[in-house]
């Protein structure tokens, strides 16, 4: 058995403020999560994924991008509820992480799982019902497939139900 100490656990994301240092592929798919779930985003990186520009059009009150490279001051300067580094440097990310513990900001480094407070979930959304699943290990692909799994079976058992 796994050493796990997650509780799965649902919050309230309006009003509260996310920094992102780094905005690639994976940073991308997390940050549009959170801004549909009404949570405002901040980004710093030097560059921004595609996704994540166009982004700002769809939720301009909530995205905050900044194009520059890490400072200590970005953390030490603003009100922070959750951090994610992301960056393509696992120093950088690593010095993140010992600020925001420092000054017990719950903190998630996308690079080492070890690192992280806490996890982003693979979303199950069905109707007014929403789930969320991690996985224990750093198997991603089997979690990725468990989750279709469970949305194939609603999505066909709303069509069985319907005929």
């Amino acid at each position: 058995m796994l050493n796990n100490h997650y509780f799965p656990i649902f919050i309230n994301m309006q009003d509260k403020r996310f920094f992102f240092w780094g905005a690639g592929k994976i940073a991308s798919r997390r940050i549009n999560n959170l801004l549909r779930f009404g949570a405002t985003v901040y980004v710093i990186a030097p560059s921004i994924h595609p996704d994540i520009a166009s982004a700002m059009s769809v939720y301009p009150k909530q995205l905050v991008i900044t194009k520059k490279e890490f400072s200590v001051s970005d953390i030490e300067d603003n009100r922070i509820d959750y951090a994610v580094a992301a960056t393509d440097n696992c120093e950088i990310n690593r010095k993140i992480v010992k600020i925001c513990k420092d000054k017990s900001i719950p903190v998630n480094n996308i690079s080492e799982r070890e690192q992280c407070d806490f996890f982003f979930p693979a979303l199950i959304e069905e109707e007014d019902v929403i789930g969320g699943m991690i996985s224990l290990s750093a198997n991603h692909t089997k979690l990725s497939k468990k989750a279709a799994d469970i949305r194939s079976f609603l999505k066909n058992k709303d069509t069985q139900s319907l005929n």
